[in-house]
């Protein structure tokens, strides 16, 4: 393995000043002013002895054979590859999203060091007790050289966890080197341990105040919605919304949460961040997605342009609705999370009724539009909108993209016409049998919207039938 890691840190990239370098002459630069030489020593440390452990002379070998022992005894300077721990550690860390299991994780992160640390200590104190030396050692007192390997491990880790204060152990230093190291691990205990229960005390605290500050805020929701006669029904409905609610607001990474150090971010390191966010519902959309793969400045000028200021997020809890049938539709809807539910009485295929990840009315954009159906939230749902007006504005701005669009438009109305009936559903998504039957028939054809300065990108006039 060792063998193997060095070449390929040379090509590893790394952070630095918060950029992902990935630069070969850098890379290579960084591994050899850092980590190469610690793995190099590693490395032909195990290849002298491998080649001293060869040597068929036996002469030679017992002249040897301390030299051989010294060196297997610092091939323990491979435990200091245990601090790149702490880095792999915090990038697990930064995956959790809620403040209550990141709090839990750095209990875990503070047991499970304290864990690798006594082991580490462990081994060391049984190297130096099982190295030969002139004077006796503790391993001899204890008479451990023809014990088992457990019972070896275990009496060391014993005395590791002694020097802790929180247990006794007749195992004493025995020689200088133990006595020395006896020293060391004491003072290092002193300090660390202190903290350790410092640490625990204050995350412990936390993890009770998140839990408490529930209960109680829950406990009055339950007071009021009682002394208040609330329905049942609608006590759960409520309950359960701001439980969810409650659960996003602890999301230090939530998907809708509100981070003030992105405020510090340049304009166009913001709206790339933003693309690459909402890039599932930019996929999804057919005119966006052009936009997406679009070599040219300008369409990714617009895309930007269309994300920053046109996507809104709303939360729908269940049974809310979010447009009703026969109403004008003056946006399109993305279901991000959760699922809805699209009412209509035609509708055949049950299971395309019940959505998610999926754009609804966005013939709107396109077309005037009144919404054939119903819908509902089937469970708390997260949705993105897009407003008409905002999107025709942000498209507006550029002649190139402005033609893009209505060509779009164009196609996309003909589409609509071909078929027998209307719906709020993309046709993309229905089966064959559901083209033929779901929505209101069409009494008459669609146009695309018209440019008109002044009014936005295309005309409001409504269809009729």
């Amino acid at each position: 393995y060792w063998n193997a890691a060095i070449p390929l840190s040379f090509i590893t990239g790394y952070d630095e000043d918060g950029l992902l370098v990935l630069n070969l002459r850098k890379t290579c630069r960084n591994y050899g002013t850092t980590w190469f030489i610690l793995d190099l020593a590693l490395v032909s440390l195990d290849w002298t002895i491998l080649v001293l452990d060869s040597d068929g002379d036996s002469a030679g070998v017992a002249r040897l054979s301390r030299t051989i022992r010294s060196l297997r005894f610092l091939r323990l300077l491979r435990l200091g590859r245990v601090v790149r721990l702490g880095s792999i550690i915090e990038s697990v860390k930064e995956q959790l999203s809620s403040r209550m299991a990141n709090i839990q994780y750095s209990i875990m992160k503070i047991i499970f060091q304290l864990l690798i640390y006594n082991h580490i200590i462990a081994c060391l104190w049984y190297g130096i007790g099982a190295e030969d030396h002139d004077d006796s050692s503790w391993v001899e007192k204890m008479q451990l050289n023809e014990r088992s390997v457990s019972v070896r491990y275990a009496t060391s880790l014993h005395w590791a966890y002694s020097q802790l204060g929180v247990g006794s152990t007749e195992i004493e230093a025995i020689n200088l080197n133990e006595r020395i190291f006896s020293i060391v691990v004491s003072f290092m205990a002193l300090l660390s341990f202190s903290t350790v229960i410092s640490s625990m005390t204050s995350l412990l605290a936390a993890l009770q105040k998140l839990k408490n500050d529930e209960m109680e805020q829950f406990s009055g929701l339950r007071k009021f919605l009682l002394h208040n006669n609330i329905d049942p029904d609608l006590s759960i409905r409520v309950t359960r919304f701001l439980k969810h609610t409650f659960d996003m607001k602890h999301k230090a990474l939530s998907k809708d949460g509100k981070v003030a150090i992105l405020d510090m971010l340049s304009k166009s390191l913001h709206e790339e961040l933003e693309v690459q966010r909402h890039n599932e519902c930019l996929q999804d959309s057919g005119f966006l997605h052009q936009l997406l793969l679009d070599p040219g400045t300008d369409a990714y000028q617009v895309l930007c342009s269309v994300v920053t200021t046109c996507l809104q997020h709303g939360v729908f809890a269940l049974d809310d609705v979010v447009f009703a049938h026969g109403t004008v539709s003056a946006a399109c809807y993305y279901i991000s999370d959760g699922r809805c539910r699209y009412d209509h009485s035609t509708l055949k295929s049950a299971h395309l009724a019940r959505l998610s990840n999926v754009w609804i009315a966005e013939m709107c954009l396109w077309t005037p539009w009144l919404h054939m159906g119903n819908l509902e939230a089937q469970d708390i749902s997260r949705l993105i909108s897009i407003e008409v007006a905002t999107f025709c504005d942000a498209v507006d701005k550029n002649q190139r993209i402005r033609r893009m669009a209505s060509d779009y438009a164009v196609e996309f109305v003909r589409d609509l016409n071909i078929l027998k009936h209307w719906s709020d559903l993309n046709p993309a998504i229905l089966k064959e049998e559901d083209q033929r039957s779901i929505g209101f028939p069409q009494s008459s054809s669609i146009h695309a919207r018209k440019c008109c300065s002044g009014k936005g990108l295309f005309s409001k006039v409504l269809p009729s039938g």
